[in-house]
């Protein structure tokens, strides 16, 4: 069964053969290595007006790629493994996938992103209101710890290609 979706890829330097995915890197220090640490992913909008992120209305990440119809989640939660940890990576192998019915989804309000200044704040705003373009998205990922943010790092603006 084919499951659709393309997997995020980075900069290829090794060659056309060569897949490189990219990377989150973090550092924790050894002695809270034995906490419970997850990356959660989030698949955001283009930055609006210098003012906010909010989570993509049309995208999302399989969660499991190995099962055509499991859920797509925004945000998707990773629960890093003790190797993750020790070596301050995490290598982004997730697939993303447009979500259907797009017309629909640029008329409902939108979801501001929760890590960032007017997180919590009410949204009246749409997609089709701030003329977002669905093509257009940014990932964030939010490093915790015991369900607790530590870090969030954004990702330059990225664009599906055109096939």
């Amino acid at each position: 069964m084919k499951i659709g979706g393309v997997f995020i890829q980075g900069p290829n330097h090794l060659g056309p053969n060569h897949i490189e995915y990219p990377v989150v890197q973090f550092h924790i220090p050894r002695e809270l290595q034995n906490l419970d640490w997850t990356l959660s992913l989030y698949v955001l909008t283009e930055y609006y007006k210098n003012q906010s992120f909010f989570q993509h209305f049309s995208k999302g990440i399989l969660n499991n790629t190995d099962t055509p119809d499991s859920p797509i989640d925004n945000p998707h939660h990773i629960t890093l493994t003790k190797d993750d940890i020790e070596r301050g990576l995490y290598e982004v192998r997730v697939r993303l996938l447009n979500i259907t019915g797009i017309a629909e989804l640029k008329k409902r309000p939108l979801i501001l992103f929760p890590h960032q200044q007017h997180a919590g704040l009410p949204c009246s705003d749409t997609a089709k209101s701030l003329e977002l373009d669905a093509k257009k998205y940014h990932l964030a990922a939010v490093l915790s710890c015991n369900d607790r943010a530590v870090r969030v790092t954004v990702s330059n603006l990225t664009t599906e290609e055109e096939r």
